[in-house]
């Protein structure tokens, strides 16, 4: 079982309040106020969560399932402790507080170690599950809702950990998988490390934004500037300067820093995988994670990807010859002697060729984008879509671990408290350097309290690097985008109402988890949304009309592109996972899918996968962002396609799909909001291809659960 799941002058956003929970410590942890605090709390959860295992051993085995709520009042309260200390470990500018939560973190994994092995925790949830299948299970089993639910997935979890296997076998998977997740550090570790410096010349960098040069050192000649190529410098530089060679250096240094040591860790961790899939009688990895997922099976996901990537690849196709001629018009030089497109080159020219084929400037969006107007237009879309408020609160006394941190208190229409929200917007040194939603506290109903225990989460993001003041912070078309992609997330958890914590939220099969952050997307590039929030940061006038519909048609600007990239990404996460994995030829067999699924040739012997960590947290499920893109573009057209803002529908997500948060599998959610399977014509519009080429193309998800 695994107890938890391993992460203005525009317009004022919030209502002042002073209501507010009683939080006692930081991140609403009772008993953290410094950092000792954290020893003697990690030690009372582990005493408590040892007594709560003690009760469920003395527990009978039956048919009761009253041992259900034993075991969520256990893994309540070990995340309440572990997410808290996961979200310390990532935010907190005092490194002493970091460490000990590390310390604190390691403590109580060594104690879910414990009792993931314990067999006498298996048991009752065994003689449960086969009592209710003997009963005739789903409609004819006497276990209903999330009480099925909850013995399927407990049950699922420990046999995961290898609990029902012999002595030889379960010793073997747990070194496996203590293996498995050090290489896996050892594998992400590249944020950790110093970025690899590159001299570059002044002269080149002219059109690189200022809050992008600020990070930019002195080198030995006053001709150059040194940097730091981390991954968001990178980005930068290869979306804005225009001289290839300088892009070149840029990329292969991106790719290419400590590649050897990560791609080892990879092949290290591929191979533990597949093992760890044969001793628990799978063919692969891919196919042990696929046992509760959305999607049917690795293989059919992958056909699904292949012939998707065909559909695209006339679009892709005339996204690249776009990309040559500009090229050879403005570098003549460099595409004489180095044809063709190449990695550097696709950031550069399609926002260059974004921005004279729709009269675009990301400068010009960008003043109609003040912080303060994108919180202020995605609470404006909670309130009128969900019916629910987003409201600044004051914290408690030692609540916020950093002043720049607010707290939110969303609230339905009655003022029933739902949720909170900390908002972590901005960079600072030691911080986690990209956005996230992390939980604090999991939604429940526990039997011995009347009222609900509602959640808590963070959103983390770092918006506004080399700003100097606050009021100046205005975001990019994809910040923005990406604000809104982590508030779905947030709301999804905010708005989950199941019993049992261990069911809440975003606690969803991984293919699925995307869905209401990307139906989030869809609701910021709506030109009737972006029309009501959208502000200069100055004057406070909307954005003019010309500008919005410029900024909704450049969505679809080399699209196509942009999923054969997904689609390659997915694939060969798919592949890597399956059952031949290419251990020792990682970068070749990235090169070849990358001829046969996209429109663009390979950059021999760049070692692309060494950076791809979502190999570790994602590991056979990348597809699911391609799952997301073609769920949410079927739920935004069959909901909100005459009325953005439409209650109706916000209350069918709402209800139909938030409020249930891992309780019922997804694909009868989705039955039961859409009335029909999901279909793929919706995502082949957006993307612009002609609807009636893709005959028939469907989502290969599983059937309806019953119970």
């Amino acid at each position: 079982m695994r107890f938890f799941r391993p992460p203005s002058r525009a317009i004022s956003l919030f209502t002042p309040s002073t209501s507010s929970a009683q939080t006692p410590g930081v991140f609403g942890l009772a008993g953290l106020h410094r950092p000792s605090d954290w020893l003697s709390i990690a030690s009372r959860c582990a005493d408590d969560c040892l007594s709560l295992a003690d009760r469920i051993r003395r527990h009978e085995p039956s048919r009761n399932p009253a041992v259900l709520q034993t075991f969520d009042d256990l893994s309540d309260r070990l995340c309440r402790v572990l997410d808290a200390a996961e979200l310390c470990r990532n935010v907190h500018p005092d490194q002493e507080f970091v460490h000990a939560a590390n310390d604190a973190f390691v403590q109580l994994s060594e104690v879910v170690q414990h009792l993931n092995a314990d067999h006498a925790l298996y048991e009752p949830l065994n003689v449960l599950y086969h009592e209710n299948e003997d009963a005739g299970g789903g409609d004819g089993g006497f276990l209903r809702g999330e009480d099925a639910v909850m013995v399927r997935s407990l049950k699922s979890d420990f046999e995961r950990g290898g609990i029902h296997l012999p002595g030889p076998d379960k010793r073997r998977l747990i070194e496996l998988q203590s293996q498995a997740s050090a290489h896996g550090a050892d594998f992400v570790s590249s944020h950790a490390e110093r970025p690899p410096r590159l001299d570059l010349p002044k002269a080149k960098l002219r059109q690189v934004p200022p809050s992008v040069r600020r990070r930019f050192e002195e080198s030995l000649t006053p001709e150059h500037v040194r940097v730091g190529v981390d991954t968001a410098t990178g980005q930068a530089l290869l979306k804005w300067v225009s001289d290839s060679r300088v892009r070149e250096r840029v990329y292969r240094a991106m790719y290419g820093h400590c590649a050897e040591g990560k791609l080892a860790a990879l092949d290290r961790l591929l191979g533990e995988r597949k093992e760890m899939a044969a001793i628990l009688g799978h063919d692969s990895y891919a196919h042990l994670m696929f046992g509760d997922r959305l999607a049917s099976s690795p293989g059919e996901v992958e056909a699904f990807l292949a012939r998707l990537s065909r559909l695209v690849r006339e679009g892709g196709q005339r996204d690249r010859n776009a990309i040559e001629i500009e090229k050879l018009r403005v570098e003549p030089h460099v595409s004489e002697g180095e044809g063709g497109v190449h990695g550097w080159d696709r950031s550069f020219y399609i926002g260059r060729l974004k921005s004279q084929d729709f009269d675009l400037s990301a400068a010009e969006v960008s003043n109609y984008l003040p912080l303060s107007a994108c919180l202020a237009g995605l609470a404006d879309v909670v309130r009128t879509v969900f019916g629910v408020t987003m409201t600044k609160v004051k914290p408690e006394r030692g609540e916020l671990w950093h002043e720049d941190v607010e707290k939110v208190l969303l609230a339905d229409e009655n003022g029933a408290e739902l949720g909170y929200i900390f908002l972590d917007l901005y960079p600072r040194e030691g911080k986690y350097g990209h956005a996230a939603h992390f939980a604090i506290r999991g939604g429940r109903q526990p039997a011995s309290q009347k009222e609900y225990q509602t959640p808590v989460v963070a959103l983390v993001c770092n918006f506004g690097k080399g700003v100097s003041s606050r009021d100046d912070i205005r975001l990019t078309i994809s910040e923005n985008e990406c604000l809104w992609h982590e508030a779905g997330h947030c709301i999804h958890s905010i708005l989950s109402r199941t019993r049992y914590q261990h069911l809440s939220g975003t606690r969803v099969p991984t293919d699925f988890v995307e869905v209401p952050s990307h139906l989030f997307e869809n609701f910021v590039w709506d030109p009737r949304i972006i029309s009501r929030f959208a502000r200069h940061h100055s004057t406070g006038d909307p954005m003019p009309t010309r500008l919005v519909r410029a900024l909704c048609a450049s969505r679809k600007g080399f699209m196509a592109t942009d999923i054969e990239m997904q689609l390659l990404f997915s694939t060969m996460d798919l592949r890597f996972h399956g059952s031949d994995p290419p251990m020792g030829q990682t970068t070749s067999t990235f090169e070849a899918l990358q001829k046969e699924l996209t429109s663009y040739q390979p950059d021999g012997g760049v070692p692309i996968p060494a950076t791809f960590h979502h190999f570790v947290g994602y590991g056979a499920g990348y597809y699911s962002y391609i799952f997301a893109r073609v769920i949410s573009a079927q739920l935004s057209s069959h909901l909100f396609s005459s009325d953005p803002l439409s209650r109706e529908g916000g209350l069918k997500i709402r209800n139909g799909i938030l409020a249930y948060g891992g309780a019922r599998d997804p694909a009868s959610l989705l039955r039961n909001v859409l009335k029909h399977d999901v279909s793929c014509v919706p995502f082949l519009e957006s993307t612009g291809i002609d609807v009636h080429s893709h005959r028939g193309l469907s989502l290969p998800i599983s059937k309806p659960n019953v119970g």
